[in-house]
C-alpha cells in the first residue's frame, strides 16, 4: 500500500467520524441531489476534497487547477503539479489530498464542476425541460443547456417520414460525445417511431463558446 492510499484510508475515516473542519455542500443544484462534496481542513498538514456520490446513474467530475501556489502540493493522482482532475462514478467515493508544508500559504485556482448525467437520464430531461420545435408535424427536436453541456433530443412519432439533419457545429470549450473532433457536420435520421439524440460535453474549466449552422429535409 503507497503513502497516499494509506492517507485515503485515515482521511475517509476522518471524514466519516466528523473531525476536523468541514465545508459541505451539494450538486442539487446541478442535477446531483445524491451528490456530496466535502473540503476538509485536517489538523495536520493536509487540506482534502472529498466527494460521495451516491447518486445511481450521473457522475461528478472536477477540474482544479491552481496558479500562484506557494507552501502546498498536490499529492498523486494529478495531472501535473498544479492541477488535478476528479471523476467519481455513481456510487463511489473520490478524493484529493493536498499537503501543506508551512503555516502561510497561498494560491488562486480556476475551478469548475459538473454533474453528467445518465444516457436515458439526459434525454428525458431534454424531452421534458428542454426547447421544443418542430420540424414536421409529428417530428420535433428538443434543445437543452444543462451543467454538463447541450443536448439535441429528436422525436419521430409518424408511420413513414424520415428527418435528415446536418448539424455543423462551431465550438469552443466543447466536444462532440462520440465523435473525435467538432468540425465534421453531424447528421441525424431519425426514421419513425424513433428517438434520436447528439450530446455536446463541456471540457476544460467550464467555459465554452457554441454556434451551430442546421441543414435538413424529410423523407
Amino acid at each position: 500500500m503507497t503513502k497516499v492510499q494509506v492517507l485515503e484510508k485515515i482521511f475517509t475515516a476522518t471524514i466519516d467520524q466528523g473531525l476536523g473542519e468541514v465545508k459541505e455542500r451539494t450538486m442539487e443544484e446541478k442535477g446531483g441531489p445524491e451528490i456530496t462534496v466535502k473540503e476538509v481542513q485536517d489538523k495536520s498538514c493536509y487540506s482534502i476534497f472529498y466527494v460521495q456520490n451516491n447518486e445511481e446513474t450521473a457522475k461528478y467530475c472536477c477540474n482544479c487547477e491552481f496558479t500562484d501556489m506557494i507552501g502546498m502540493q498536490l499529492l498523486e493522482p494529478f495531472l501535473d503539479e498544479t492541477q488535478f482532475q476528479l471523476t467519481v462514478e455513481p456510487q463511489q467515493t473520490g478524493m484529493q489530498i493536498i499537503k501543506k508544508f508551512i503555516r502561510k500559504f497561498s494560491y488562486s485556482k480556476l475551478f469548475s464542476e459538473q454533474v453528467i448525467l445518465g444516457e436515458e437520464a439526459i434525454i428525458a430531461k431534454t424531452i421534458d425541460e428542454g426547447k421544443k420545435t418542430e420540424r414536421t408535424e409529428g417530428i420535433d427536436q428538443y434543445y437543452l443547456q444543462h451543467s454538463a453541456g447541450i443536448s439535441f433530443v429528436y422525436t419521430n412519432n409518424t408511420e413513414e417520414s424520415t428527418l435528415v439533419e446536418t448539424l455543423t457545429f462551431k465550438v469552443t470549450g466543447l466536444e462532440v460525445v462520440g465523435q473525435d473532433d467538432t468540425e465534421t457536420p453531424v447528421e441525424v435520421r431519425c426514421g419513425p417511431g424513433e428517438t434520436k439524440d447528439v450530446q455536446l460535453r463541456i471540457v476544460g474549466n467550464g467555459g465554452f463558446t457554441f454556434g451551430m449552422s442546421i441543414s435538413l429535409y424529410i423523407e
